[in-house]
């Protein structure tokens, strides 16, 4: 089943509201739900995603199989430093 152009275009931007709308990476059973998406096109959605870099996903560290998907500014970055105001 292929999507049509103005349908994928429609769900990509549900799922990153859903995604952007999560605090710390979201499941792909919790997006599907909050988005009204069945799994199969989701994944579809999520893989095109990813490879845009408009999604990252990691695995959930309270789930061994699960994956979690988050934007890829929520994604911690711990060395980022403050700008200097100096300069």
């Amino acid at each position: 089943g292929e999507i049509a152009p103005g349908e994928s275009d429609a769900s990509a931007t549900v799922i990153l509201e859903v995604i952007a709308a999560a605090d710390k990476g979201i499941s792909r059973p919790a997006i599907a739900s909050a988005a009204g998406i069945g799994e199969t096109k989701l994944r579809r959605h999520l893989e095109k995603l990813k490879l845009a870099g408009k999604v990252v996903e990691s695995p959930d560290p309270s789930h061994r199989q699960r994956l979690l998907y988050r934007l890829p500014d929520m994604v911690d970055e711990p060395r980022k430093t403050p700008p200097n105001p100096a300069a």
